[in-house]
């Protein structure tokens, strides 16, 4: 199959010379993209499966609590507040992108997170399992908008207010989680092992096949899936530094979910508690 996939990916990388006049910018070999869309893909849709069953189960715990939580119906002026901000920074980024023709670039992460945020908290129906689910998945997503905070690549923001959005973007996809988890709209499920494996397997298939397939017929470096950043461990792992990605992502997924997001959720339990107490 992966040789089926090389196959492809030769001729597609021949089209492009013939269309640009220029090889494709590919950093790891076409061997490397066909082994990643084959067995990473193929990886992935498994562990999809696999915990879409699980979570399925009627008498698994997490289905219990998305299926019997029950919140307020009515949108919160601070919801609003985080929605509206969420739509502004997004759009702000739209149409930087486009004034750059670069509208692709939507597809990174960062974009793709305020946007899910934004359809979870503008969800009508908060009875219903798709939003609860969504937020869960993103609370072990939401590791990549620290990293790329800690770590940024500024380049090429140089539009009027491009820099100063890139860093409130990045910043609102990790402070609305929290706010979403304080207001108590939205069932937040233990850490479990199928939400753990739910949430890497769509990060890991909305990565590959999906983004990488358009960053190769289009020959954009969306997201690094051609070429790594500029990053000094990533550079002298060289060709590998997919795999090497691929590795360490659901690593700190754990870490994000179970270390930073819990101790925020034990951190309100604990105040609530003496509140109570002082009541």
């Amino acid at each position: 199959m992966s040789s089926l996939v090389a196959y492809a990916l030769e001729s597609l990388a021949e089209r492009i010379s013939i269309e640009t006049s220029a090889n494709p910018s590919w950093y790891p070999e076409i061997r490397l993209h066909a082994i990643e869309l084959t067995y990473i893909s193929s990886m992935a849709i498994l562990l999809f499966i696999y915990s879409v069953k699980q979570l399925s189960n009627p008498s698994g715990i997490c289905n219990m609590l998305l299926k019997s939580f029950i919140p307020s119906q009515h949108i919160s002026t601070g919801e609003k507040i985080t929605l509206s901000a969420l739509f502004i920074s997004w759009g702000v980024s739209f149409i930087h992108k486009w004034i750059k023709s670069q509208l692709l670039y939507m597809l990174l992460p960062c974009h793709m997170s305020a946007l899910l945020l934004m359809i979870v908290i503008g969800y009508s129906n908060k009875l219903s399992v798709l939003p609860n689910l969504l937020f869960n998945v993103y609370l072990y997503t939401q590791w990549g908008a620290l990293a790329a905070l800690i770590a940024p690549d500024l380049n090429g923001l140089d539009l009027f207010g491009e820099l100063a959005n890139f860093y409130i973007e990045h910043a609102l996809v990790l402070i609305a989680p929290l706010y979403m988890i304080y207001i108590r709209r939205y069932v937040i499920l233990p850490i479990s092992l199928n939400i753990f494996i739910a949430s890497y397997s769509i990060y890991v298939l909305y990565s590959n096949p999906i983004v990488q397939f358009i960053a190769l017929l289009t020959d954009k470096n969306i997201n690094y899936l051609i070429e790594p950043p500029q990053v000094k461990i990533l550079l002298d792992i060289g060709p590998y530094y997919r795999m090497f990605i691929y590795c360490i992502i659901p690593i700190n997924m754990y870490i994000y979910r179970s270390i930073i997001v819990n101790n925020f959720i034990l951190l309100l339990r604990s105040s609530n508690n003496n509140v109570k107490k002082g009541q």
